[in-house]
Protein backbone atom coordinates (compact mmCIF):
# COMPACT_ATOMS: atom_id res chain seq x y z
CA UNK A 1 0.00 0.00 0.00
CA UNK A 2 1.36 3.52 -0.98
CA UNK A 3 0.61 5.99 1.84
CA UNK A 4 1.02 9.62 2.53
CA UNK A 5 -0.21 11.75 5.40
CA UNK A 6 -0.41 13.67 8.04
CA UNK A 7 0.63 10.45 11.09
CA UNK A 8 2.46 9.30 13.25
CA UNK A 9 3.01 6.06 11.66
CA UNK A 10 4.37 7.44 8.52
CA UNK A 11 7.52 7.42 7.18
CA UNK A 12 9.03 10.70 7.61
CA UNK A 13 9.47 11.02 3.74
CA UNK A 14 5.85 10.55 3.49
CA UNK A 15 4.85 12.70 5.84
CA UNK A 16 2.80 16.14 4.63
CA UNK A 17 3.00 17.26 8.20
CA UNK A 18 2.44 15.95 12.05
CA UNK A 19 -0.33 18.84 12.90
CA UNK A 20 -2.35 20.91 11.37
CA UNK A 21 -3.84 23.90 13.17
CA UNK A 22 -6.48 26.28 11.39
CA UNK A 23 -8.62 29.21 12.08
CA UNK A 24 -11.60 28.20 10.71
CA UNK A 25 -11.03 29.45 6.98
CA UNK A 26 -8.54 26.61 5.88
CA UNK A 27 -8.78 22.69 4.95
CA UNK A 28 -6.67 19.92 4.47
CA UNK A 29 -6.12 19.15 0.66
CA UNK A 30 -4.29 16.13 -0.13
CA UNK A 31 -2.89 16.47 -3.49
CA UNK A 32 0.50 14.14 -3.91
CA UNK A 33 0.42 12.14 -7.12
CA UNK A 34 1.03 9.11 -5.35
CA UNK A 35 -2.38 9.13 -3.50
CA UNK A 36 -4.27 6.78 -5.15
CA UNK A 37 -7.58 6.81 -7.13
CA UNK A 38 -11.05 6.67 -5.13
CA UNK A 39 -12.25 3.46 -6.60
CA UNK A 40 -8.68 2.42 -6.35
CA UNK A 41 -8.28 1.39 -2.51
CA UNK A 42 -7.97 4.76 -1.46
CA UNK A 43 -8.15 5.31 2.61
CA UNK A 44 -7.29 8.12 4.63
CA UNK A 45 -7.49 9.35 8.22
CA UNK A 46 -7.11 12.00 10.48
CA UNK A 47 -8.05 13.66 13.94
CA UNK A 48 -9.43 16.94 14.50
CA UNK A 49 -10.93 19.02 17.60
CA UNK A 50 -13.28 21.68 16.84
CA UNK A 51 -16.45 24.26 18.46
CA UNK A 52 -16.93 25.29 14.54
CA UNK A 53 -21.06 23.61 13.60
CA UNK A 54 -19.77 23.86 9.94
CA UNK A 55 -16.71 23.73 7.63
CA UNK A 56 -14.45 21.42 5.03
CA UNK A 57 -11.51 19.52 6.90
CA UNK A 58 -10.55 17.21 4.40
CA UNK A 59 -10.64 17.67 0.01
CA UNK A 60 -8.91 15.11 -2.23
CA UNK A 61 -9.39 15.82 -6.17
CA UNK A 62 -8.94 12.85 -8.07
CA UNK A 63 -9.17 11.90 -11.85
CA UNK A 64 -12.39 9.47 -10.57
CA UNK A 65 -14.09 11.71 -8.37
CA UNK A 66 -13.87 14.09 -5.17
CA UNK A 67 -13.58 13.17 -1.35
CA UNK A 68 -14.52 15.72 0.64
CA UNK A 69 -15.08 15.12 4.61
CA UNK A 70 -17.14 18.20 6.41
CA UNK A 71 -19.10 18.96 9.17
CA UNK A 72 -22.70 20.24 8.52
CA UNK A 73 -24.27 21.29 11.74
CA UNK A 74 -21.83 19.30 14.06
CA UNK A 75 -21.87 16.21 11.81
CA UNK A 76 -19.36 14.43 10.02
CA UNK A 77 -20.21 13.82 6.21
CA UNK A 78 -17.71 11.67 4.14
CA UNK A 79 -18.92 12.26 0.43
CA UNK A 80 -16.66 10.45 -1.78
CA UNK A 81 -17.51 10.19 -5.73
CA UNK A 82 -21.12 9.12 -6.02
CA UNK A 83 -21.90 7.99 -2.25
CA UNK A 84 -22.58 10.21 1.17
CA UNK A 85 -22.41 9.15 4.91
CA UNK A 86 -23.40 10.75 7.50
CA UNK A 87 -23.25 10.75 11.40
CA UNK A 88 -25.93 10.61 13.44
CA UNK A 89 -24.16 12.00 16.18
CA UNK A 90 -22.71 15.67 16.42
CA UNK A 91 -18.89 16.16 17.02
CA UNK A 92 -17.95 19.88 17.30
CA UNK A 93 -17.60 19.26 20.91
CA UNK A 94 -13.95 20.71 20.74
CA UNK A 95 -12.93 17.06 21.96
CA UNK A 96 -10.53 14.93 20.09
CA UNK A 97 -12.12 12.49 17.70
CA UNK A 98 -11.04 10.42 14.63
CA UNK A 99 -11.81 9.84 10.87
CA UNK A 100 -11.19 6.74 8.88
CA UNK A 101 -12.53 5.98 5.28
CA UNK A 102 -12.00 3.93 2.80
CA UNK A 103 -13.04 3.45 -1.14
CA UNK A 104 -12.77 0.94 -3.79
CA UNK A 105 -14.57 0.01 -6.79
CA UNK A 106 -18.03 -0.92 -4.10
CA UNK A 107 -17.79 2.25 -2.87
Amino acid sequence: MTSSGVSYGCANDLLVAREAHFSGQSYLDLSPDSIPGLRNNFYAGFGFRTDQKNGLMFYHQAQDGVCQVFLDKGHVIVRAANNEVKTQKTYNDDNDHYVTLYSNNNG
